[in-house]
C-alpha cells in the first residue's frame, strides 16, 4: 500500500483511507534495508520498536537519508552525525531538535501547572500522549465526539493518588463506556480490578489496556494536522540545494495615541 507519511513531534502518521500512527517513544533503532526491490530507484528502511518492526519504502536514497535523519533527531534530541545530508537539511534538523526539546519541557511544566492537586509522584511521570486533564464527563465527550482519534484515555482521578482510565466502545450500535481506577503507591501503579494489575509506569498502564484487548482499545490522540508556523522550501539555483525557510513571527505594531488620550 502507498501512504502519505508525516513526522510530527515524536509520532509518525501514515495516511491512506484511514490514519495509522507509530510512536517513537518505543524507538530501538533504524536501519537500512538493502534487500532487492523491483523499483530500482526506491530505498527501504526498518524502524525497530520495542514491540514490533516497521518496514518503510521510500521513493529514493535521498528520501531515506532524510527520514532517518529527522527520526533520529526527534528521538535523540540532537542532529545525527552519521548521515550524509545537505547543509539546509542539517539546519532544519537542528531547529527540529530545539523545538522538540522545548515541546517536551513545556508539556511537563504545563502538566505540573494544571495538576489540580495531584501528588508529586504522579506529576513526574514521563509524558503519555493519551493523558488529558479532563473530568469524567469531558472524557466521555471527547471519546464520543472524536472516535477516529482512539477509544480510551487516561485522566486525573478523584483522589490525589489516583489516575482514571476511561474507555468507550460501540457494541451492536450502543456505546459501552467504562471507567477504571489506577492507584499510585510504593512507586508503582495498580489497576484496581478484581485481580489487580501492577505496572511500573503509566506507559505500562496504557500498554496493558492495548495488549489485553488485543488492540481493540486504541489510545486517544487528538489529530494535529495544522502547523503553528509558516514554512516553505525553495531551490538554490547555484548550488542545487533545497532550503527550508521559516517565516518569523510578525512584530506587534504600535499606533500613535489619539489626540487627548492619556497614557
Amino acid at each position: 500500500k502507498k501512504y502519505w507519511a508525516v513526522l510530527r513531534e515524536n509520532t509518525i502518521y501514515f495516511y491512506n483511507n484511514s490514519r495509522d500512527t507509530v510512536e517513537l517513544e518505543d524507538f530501538v533503532s533504524i536501519q537500512d534495508d538493502n534487500s532487492k526491490d523491483k523499483d530500482l530507484n526506491s530505498a527501504k528502511l526498518t524502524l525497530k520498536l520495542k514491540s514490533r518492526d516497521v518496514k518503510i519504502k521510500l521513493p529514493s536514497l535521498e528520501d531515506r537519508e532524510l527520514w532517518k535523519g529527522f527520526i533520529k533527531t526527534v528521538v535523540q534530541l540532537e542532529v545525527p552525525t552519521d548521515l550524509i545530508l545537505l547543509p539546509g537539511h542539517l539546519l532544519r534538523m537542528s531547529e527540529v531538535a530545539k523545538e522538540e526539546k522545548e515541546r517536551r519541557s513545556q508539556t511537563y511544566s504545563d502538566y505540573v501547572d494544571v495538576q489540580n492537586g495531584i501528588s508529586q509522584p504522579l506529576a513526574c511521570f514521563i509524558y503519555v500522549k493519551c493523558y488529558y486533564t479532563v473530568s469524567r464527563h469531558e472524557a466521555e465527550y471527547l471519546l464520543e465526539s472524536n472516535p477516529q482519534c482512539g477509544n480510551f484515555l487516561l485522566r486525573p482521578g478523584g483522589h490525589t493518588d489516583w489516575i482514571s482510565v476511561t474507555t468507550r466502545q460501540v457494541m451492536s450500535g450502543q456505546p459501552l463506556v467504562k471507567h477504571y481506577k489506577v492507584h499510585y503507591v510504593d512507586n508503582r501503579y495498580i489497576i484496581e480490578v478484581s485481580n489487580p494489575v501492577y505496572c511500573r509506569s503509566l506507559h505500562e498502564v496504557a500498554d496493558y489496556f492495548i495488549n489485553v484487548s488485543k488492540r481493540a482499545l486504541v489510545p486517544f490522540v487528538q489529530d494535529q494536522d495544522y502547523e503553528d508556523i509558516i514554512t516553505f522550501v525553495s531551490p538554490d539555483i547555484e548550488s542545487g540545494e533545497t532550503t527550508t525557510h521559516v517565516i518569523p513571527k510578525p512584530e506587534m505594531l504600535t499606533y500613535p495615541q489619539k489626540p487627548g488620550t492619556r497614557v
